[in-house]
């Protein structure tokens, strides 16, 4: 009785550290490499770049780098924020919203989109319906940085997805005015 009581939690304390360890992998840009060369470098084998890597700054860092990937086009895509730690960039997961649709990455960019001063990462995405073909729709999902964490902002990502007024970049960052962001 006593080895199961050791047995449970030192398992699922090393069970939640491989999971913090998949998670927070750390990559080294070679010098000269450009960001697509860097990203197609160190994402899974077999996956492709579903859109151009982006750099900016967004939550409490500067420079953050988002690498989008998928294994073909008619395939979910997932991706990862690069944080960027002296020389190293360090791995965050994005992580997935409840709804998955299998999306063209139109626009990744960054705009204030809840109440704290930090700007966001918003990916732009169009999709056509399984059911007969329909669309374009677009959706937009918003991602709030911590520093030690990515959150999918679920409500604020509904409020700016819509069949058609929101199919640009401009168009959102002017709906995230008009909702006072």
């Amino acid at each position: 009785m006593k080895l199961k009581k050791i047995a449970l939690p030192t398992i699922m304390t090393s069970f939640l550290l491989l999971i913090g360890y998949s998670q927070n992998t750390e990559y080294v840009m070679s010098q000269g490499e450009t960001l697509n060369d860097f990203a197609n470098r160190i994402i899974p084998a077999g996956m492709k770049l579903a859109h151009p890597v982006v750099k900016g700054d967004f939550g409490p860092t500067e420079g953050n780098v988002v690498v989008l990937f998928h294994k073909n086009d008619a395939d979910f895509t997932t991706g990862w924020v690069l944080i960027p730690e002296g020389n190293k960039y360090k791995k965050f997961i994005l992580p997935t919203p409840d709804f998955q649709i299998v999306p063209t990455i139109l626009s990744v960019f960054f705009a204030n989109a809840d109440t704290n001063a930090d700007r966001e990462l918003l990916i732009l995405a169009e999709y056509y319906s399984g059911a007969g073909g329909r669309g374009p729709w677009y959706n937009v999902y918003v991602y709030h940085l911590t520093g030690e964490k990515l959150i999918h902002l679920d409500d604020i990502s509904e409020e700016l997805s819509d069949q058609v007024k929101y199919r640009t970049a401009q168009a959102v960052r002017r709906r995230l005015k008009e909702l006072g962001y």
